[in-house]
């Protein structure tokens, strides 16, 4: 269908509930396209002036006001989704499976969320020219947030957890001090500097998502088939459809729910039972310190005959996170009853009603060094050519990546061992070493006609990755996850330095068990080297990417 009206349908060609791969067809509109439109409207006002208050120095004064009107309507399976466990069910139209959610009203329009808020800054900095060489910069810059839109409380929330769920960022406020300077003993060179802390910017669909999915806006409606049925996105802890409940699997068309899901998405909005969003109460704004150090030196190279303006620059940034993003899962929280054999949280109990909450986290770093070599001719045989040639190296360390626009993405898509205590570990954005290179050539051959050409090439590191479980996280701890996001446990060796039957008395093996298959896995993966451990998140790179384009 050319429309946005129609269901998410994943058909399994082969059984669900066997062994992988598990091969399935998907038709239909995308979960998160479903009812999905956002509109922000910007208005701001500034104000700058600037004063030479004499002995060098030049005073900047501003304020800001920033006002963001947001309307967000995002709805995921407002149309539902539906598995089927075969092709012959497909063509009879019995699902095996139902995830269906939407506004009390069944109108997927009524899910949308509004509302607006201010972004107020003022700031001050003070550049001193201390002599003709030397210039030092200082300043701060104060942010405060204000919004007199709260997002629908919800009492079933407070009852449960003990505190409202209807947190904003209201009052939020962030001091920024920022010192630098610049010294250009002549020319040719120039070394500069600074310290300072920094806001991030304001994520706007994230503090939405708390606006939308109030628990009591919208409702939810899941169930299966039966209490044997489960599949890759359908675990076990999924509710069994009741007798009448049944009927919201029967003659699925892809465009009309069944009344029976209807009814329960309208029950569950009114109880206030549908998924929950919240920001922290203690939210701060996100933010990170900043040092750099860089140098820029011309070089003349005429006497080799390679012409001058050869341009080098060396950077090196060390930036700390001071406040990070992330997302806790508060209804596993109260679900954690214990400690697997290797250490992580377990899980057992009711799963409930599924609360997010926007949150702050302490720790993650980056050092980043970058050379750069560049030169433009303008003259001679080379006129026209153009050369740039850079090397970066990235060490980047972080809680949350926040990948999705969506809470509960944000949350599973993380390779973890305990879900709401994600460790410190390398970043999915670094990449840890790149090479680039630069070609350019411009040249009037005929006229004023310009022809242009340019090479860009590549070569990269790998990006990071994880060793996780092949089963799902419901399964194996007890999370309330179908994602294959636990990360690896790797057995203990023995003195040999190899796994066996005994070499780790908290690991079972099958009967005919390939050992040897393993150890050979573990060597050419380097999963040996976490031997009786939990691995890391990251802790594994792709091969390395060279590129070209012209």
């Amino acid at each position: 269908p050319q429309s946005n009206d129609f269901a998410a349908f994943q058909i399994y060609l082969d059984t669900p509930t066997g062994p992988a791969p598990r091969r399935s067809i998907r038709l239909g509109t995308e979960r998160s396209r479903q009812a999905n439109v956002l509109t922000n409207d910007l208005d701001q006002i500034r104000f700058v002036a600037n004063w030479d208050a004499g002995l060098g120095h030049h005073l900047t004064f501003g304020a800001e006001r920033e006002t963001v009107d947001v309307f967000n309507l995002f709805v995921q399976v407002a149309n539902a989704e539906y598995e089927f466990a075969s092709v012959a069910d497909y063509q009879n139209q019995q699902a095996s499976f139902i995830n269906y959610a939407n506004a009390a009203s069944n109108n997927k329009a009524d899910g949308a969320a509004a509302f607006s808020y201010s972004l107020n800054s003022v700031y001050v900095q003070d550049e001193w020219d201390v002599n003709d060489q030397l210039t030092l910069s200082a300043g701060f810059r104060l942010d405060w947030y204000e919004t007199d839109d709260a997002p629908l409380a919800n009492p079933l929330f407070q009852n449960t957890y003990g505190f409202a769920s209807n947190s904003t960022i209201d009052g939020v406020t962030v001091l920024q001090p920022r010192f630098g300077f610049n010294w250009q003993p002549d020319e040719s060179l120039t070394v500069y500097g600074g310290i300072g802390l920094f806001q991030g910017g304001s994520p706007n669909v994230w503090i939405a998502n708390n606006y939308t999915n109030t628990g009591n806006s919208l409702g939810a409606f899941n169930c299966r088939i039966s209490n044997t049925y489960t599949s890759n996105f359908t675990n076990s802890n999924a509710p069994v459809c009741t007798a009448a409940q049944q009927a919201a699997l029967q003659n699925v068309d892809g465009f009309n729910v069944n009344q029976v899901a209807q009814d329960a998405v309208t029950t569950s909005a009114n109880l206030g039972t549908g998924l929950v969003n919240i920001i922290d109460p203690t939210f701060e704004a996100p933010t990170i310190w900043k040092t750099s150090l860089g140098v820029s030196k011309e070089f003349d190279f005429t006497r080799f005959r390679l012409g001058e303006a050869w341009r080098v620059q060396a950077e090196y940034v060390h930036s700390e996170i001071e406040n990070a993003i992330g997302w806790k899962d508060l209804r596993d929280a109260a679900r954690q009853s214990g400690t697997a054999p290797d250490g992580r949280p377990t899980f057992s109990g009711p799963t409930g009603q599924q609360a997010l909450m926007l949150t702050n986290f302490k720790g993650g770093e980056t050092d980043q060094v970058a050379i750069s070599l560049a030169k433009d001719w303008y003259d001679g045989l080379l006129e026209g050519v153009g050369l740039n040639l850079s090397y970066t190296y990235l060490d980047a360390t972080d809680q949350h990546a926040g990948t999705s626009s969506v809470a509960a993405s944000n949350f599973q898509n993380l390779a973890v061992s305990d879900p709401n205590n994600p460790a410190v570990a390398d970043s999915n954005y670094e990449i840890e070493d790149a090479i680039k290179l630069n070609l350019s050539y411009s040249r009037a051959f005929f006229g004023d006609n310009r022809t242009r050409i340019n090479l860009f090439g590549q070569r990269r590191s790998g990006l990071n990755y994880s060793y996780t479980f092949g089963t799902n996280a419901s399964t194996l701890f007890g999370e309330n996850r179908s994602t294959q996001r636990q990360l690896l446990y790797v057995p203990n060796v023995g003195s040999d330095g190899l796994v066996s039957r005994g070499s780790d008395p908290i690991v079972t093996y099958a009967a005919n068990f390939d050992f040897a298959g393993f150890n050979e896995f573990l060597n050419r993966t380097s999963l040996i080297d976490s031997a009786g451990q939990i691995t890391q998140r990251n802790a594994y790179k792709s091969p390395d990417v060279t590129t070209f384009d012209l």
